[in-house]
């Protein structure tokens, strides 16, 4: 595992320890879990997008424009 010191602003590290108070964790298992979430969406992001760079517009209109145009089923309905 790796190591790191960071250095909070007071009213963070304030609020940090409300956290911990209320909730029962360290502030080094929010900060690992705030980490690991950030990390998550900054990947799926980069998944998305590098998926999206293969789309191909006219396929896809190709496929929409091939569905039935008939009502939705009533469970489909809002």
């Amino acid at each position: 595992m790796s190591e790191i010191v960071i250095s909070l602003p007071e009213s963070i590290s304030q609020k940090l320890a409300e956290i911990e108070a209320r909730e029962g964790i360290t502030k080094e298992q929010f900060i690992h879990a705030a980490i690991r979430e950030k990390l998550d969406a900054c990947l799926s992001e980069a998944y998305l997008n590098e998926k999206a760079s293969r789309g191909n517009r006219e396929a896809f209109l190709k496929v929409l424009n091939s569905a039935p145009d008939i009502a939705p089923e009533e469970y489909d309905k809002l």
